[in-house]
């Protein structure tokens, strides 16, 4: 269950349930209850596709200020990824050879599932390409 759906539920249920105090008829109430459920939901789908249609102009956009920052999370991912599994092993016993500076790995713990879910994202989208699906 996604969020707004859970926050739907939660604001919908308590006027549902003050249907039962002013309307008697119990088909009424429901028919009331579903149409306040069913609006409810709609509004919540049409504030997710209007995030979806920001996020596709964000993403096709030329600035870098507003297109920019899913590639920079990108690159400072592997960027980070390279320091800790290329050159810290590789050049940490160097340079704690010779400078007082210890080259302990990073906490990855943050980086490594933004970095997991644009790789899922680009293997989405090679797919596509791959079926021809592409728009591009």
């Amino acid at each position: 269950m996604s969020i707004a759906t859970a926050i739907v539920g939660t604001l919908v249920q308590p006027v549902s349930d003050l249907l039962s105090e002013f309307i008697v008829d119990k088909d009424k109430q429901a028919e009331i209850s579903y149409k306040i459920a069913t609006m409810a939901e709609q509004n919540a789908h049409a504030q997710v596709l209007a995030q979806l249609e920001i996020n596709k102009a964000e993403a096709s956009s030329e600035s870098l200020f507003k297109g920019g920052w899913r590639p920079a999370c990108g690159w400072l991912t592997v960027f980070a990824l390279g320091i800790n599994y290329v050159v810290i092993p590789m050049g940490g016993p160097i340079i704690e050879a010779y400078t007082p500076i210890n080259m302990e790995p990073l906490d990855m713990t943050v980086m490594l599932p933004l970095l997991m879910g644009m790789l899922g994202l680009t293997g989405a989208r090679t797919l596509e390409k791959t079926k021809g699906v592409a728009a591009r």
